[in-house]
């Protein structure tokens, strides 16, 4: 569910919400943080826009950044691991389902806010299987033929991104047939839903093996920035941001994995 290239990428030609005029690139600092229900802090990354150098000089490592939350502040270390992401080091700072929090950054004399709410985490979760056989002709297999449905309860039609990830990245890739518009038509990476259920086709799984299937609800921050589509295309120049004096995303998010085993039917 973390985009920041296709972000980064999008936004390089940043159109204001509030004005047609085009900023200059090097001094918009784009945010993207994430606040996981009862996870520690530490995605919380920034960079620089700059139409010259894509991967170079873009990172921000030297910014003061602080998250807010019950009226205290709980400032973020500069993760010595990662370029341009700061986590939160202490015990005391939890993230937790319906609370509000608020985040500070300070770089350069600009003060840079944004607030999110992170949503209840999703209920009554349960896939239809567990275990999908793909079979193989010729050595490959023909998408959209296997699937599983993920169900869980939304009274309140809060809105929710189903996610895939290969548990183990050893595990042997799946042949698709390449070119096939299934692959496209039949990936549900990065779309909304209000729903109570989402079909999960074999083409959203790259291996076999055991393969994590992750429910994740998130606030409107997100969903009115994304807009209901995969977050690495390029209608994000026109989409709202809830980052003051920035742009980018700061959304709270609450998940739930569940878990399916991928095997080559015989």
């Amino acid at each position: 569910m973390k985009a920041f290239l296709g972000i980064f990428l999008a936004l390089l030609g940043f159109v204001s919400c509030e004005s047609t005029e085009v900023r200059d690139p090097s001094n918009v600092i784009v945010v993207e943080a994430y606040l996981y229900a009862g996870q520690p802090v530490k995605d919380v990354r920034l960079k620089r826009l700059n139409e010259v150098a894509v991967n170079e000089g873009l990172y921000i490592n030297d910014a003061l950044v602080t998250v807010l939350w019950r009226g205290n502040r709980y400032p973020l270390e500069q993760d010595s691991q990662e370029e341009g992401n700061y986590l939160y080091e202490g015990n005391e700072l939890e993230v937790m389902e319906g609370e509000q929090y608020g985040l500070e950054i300070r770089y350069n004399g600009v003060l840079i806010t944004a607030s999110t709410r992170v949503p209840m985490r999703p209920s009554n979760v349960r896939l239809s299987s567990g275990t999908m056989f793909l079979r193989e002709n010729d050595g490959l297999v023909q998408p959209g033929n296997n699937f599983v449905s993920l169900v869980w309860d939304n009274p309140d039609s809060a809105n929710f991104i189903v996610t895939t990830k290969s548990v183990v990245e050893e595990e042997e890739k799946i042949p698709f047939e390449e070119g096939n518009i299934l692959l496209t038509l039949l990936n549900i990476r990065g779309t909304l839903t209000t729903k109570e259920e989402q079909v999960v086709y074999d083409v959203n799984f790259q291996k076999y093996g055991t393969n994590q299937v992750t429910l994740m609800a998130v606030d409107s921050p997100y969903v009115e920035f994304f807009g209901g589509n995969n977050p690495e295309i390029e209608h994000l120049l026109r989409d709202p941001t809830n980052i003051e004096n920035g742009t980018g995303i700061f959304s709270g998010i609450a998940t739930d994995t569940s878990f399916i085993l991928l095997i080559p039917a015989e």
